[in-house]
């Protein structure tokens, strides 16, 4: 069959939940000798028209000057689509998201249309803007995002979502008929990519880590729905309460050197540090080396892959009862989930954890869990078969 694919960037040029998802969709039609192609933004320096490892990656440009501001996505992509797509029809086109997905049902109106959504866009804005945008402004722009994602999800023969949490969103954005249409399929983790730590040890040397101390780990975009600065509060808390331990946060965003002034007003720096970006490598031996793995997130986690790849490496996972957070940590270890999203709770929770007062898992039955219900061989050619019925 002759498949396209719309998603917001190709992941090896921008790194991203969505993205991945959809590149690994990619990269899995192809091998099951689908001829695929994939409509996304691009990025300076990448050509508009790429084929690589069998797929067809087609990138469109936004204009810089635009007044239609709300429909550039659509418009830029529409053009690309003619232009390079005139005599391909596909059989199906598949949206990851919602602005490539209109207008890929635009151009092809006749053809079978599916449609994943990994978090729903005007809820997603308005928790990732609501601090620094003007108010009426960031209220239109999540009303339109709204119709555009309906939309979508109506044009769709079948929706898939990666949580029953996700399901519970669209019936409350859209309604009952559109989330008939919804079937559930978990996310995966590459299980090439995290591996278990012959010595945590030395593991924690290469990297200059303590060893006689707790050390946590989170890797977050620095926003603010993650929930960062509740969990740098809640280090100030078991600080305050004698303990030793380190925090090691890594990732990129706005919110860094807001951050980081908050860890220097709490005088944390003996405590907690942002490392910034770090390699798949880097990430592998962190997951790898942390005693534990903390989510703090406030708002709207549609999986939690990095809780799957945390596990994946042996490392226990501390999080908030957020989204469909419950959904795999219950799954696994129920007393690893805080009361709340709150500083106070996150902190509850790692002051159990280093005074040994939560249940423990070894590294390798959190693997285990992560192999039979997780692993990227299993789920990814089950989400496959969910969504496109091939």
């Amino acid at each position: 069959m002759r498949i396209l694919l719309g998603c917001n960037r190709y992941f090896p040029d921008v790194a991203g939940g969505g993205n991945r998802v959809a590149y690994d969709c990619a990269q899995y039609l192809v091998s099951q000798g689908h001829d695929v192609a994939l409509l996304c933004e691009g990025i300076p320096g990448k050509p508009e028209s790429d084929a690589i490892d069998g797929i067809r990656v087609l990138r469109y440009a936004l204009p810089r000057m635009d007044i239609d501001f709300l429909s550039r996505h659509q418009r830029a992509a529409k053009k690309i689509l003619g232009r390079h797509l005139s005599g391909w029809l596909p059989h199906i086109v598949w949206g990851h998201m919602p602005l490539q997905m209109a207008a890929m049902i635009d151009v092809f109106p006749q053809v079978r249309a599916v449609y994943t959504l990994h978090s729903p866009v005007s809820v997603e804005t308005v928790e990732a803007e609501s601090r620094r945008a003007f108010a009426l402004g960031l209220k239109i722009k999540s009303q339109v995002l709204l119709q555009i994602e309906r939309r979508c999800c109506e044009a769709a023969a079948v929706i898939t979502v990666l949580s029953q949490f996700s399901r519970s969103e669209i019936k409350r954005l859209h309604g009952s008929e559109v989330a008939s249409k919804v079937k559930v399929s978990p996310g995966w983790a590459d299980l090439t990519r995290f591996h278990l730590q012959p010595s945590k040890s030395a593991a924690r040397d290469a990297m200059d880590w303590p060893r006689d101390r707790t050390i946590f780990f989170s890797i977050r975009r620095l926003v603010e729905r993650m929930g960062l600065d509740r969990l740098i509060d809640a280090a100030a808390i078991v600080r305050d309460r004698g303990h030793a331990f380190h925090l090691y946060i890594a990732g990129k965003g706005p919110l860094r050197a807001k951050l980081e002034s908050q860890i220097g007003k709490l005088n944390l720096e003996g405590h907690v540090r942002l490392v910034g970006s770090v390699s798949e490598k880097e990430l592998a031996a962190m997951y790898g080396s942390a005693d534990a793995f903390v989510l703090p997130t406030r708002a709207l986690e549609c999986f939690g892959l990095v809780a799957v790849e945390a596990m994946s490496a042996g490392c226990p996972v501390l999080s908030t009862p957020v989204g469909a957070l419950p959904e795999i940590i219950e799954r696994i270890e129920p007393k690893w989930l805080a009361r709340d999203n709150s500083a106070e709770a996150i902190a509850e929770l790692m002051r159990a954890f280093i005074e040994k007062k939560l249940p423990q898992h070894l590294p390798h039955d959190l693997r285990n869990f992560v192999e039979t219900n997780y692993a990227r061989e299993r789920a990814l050619p089950y989400f496959v078969r969910a969504t496109i019925g091939s």
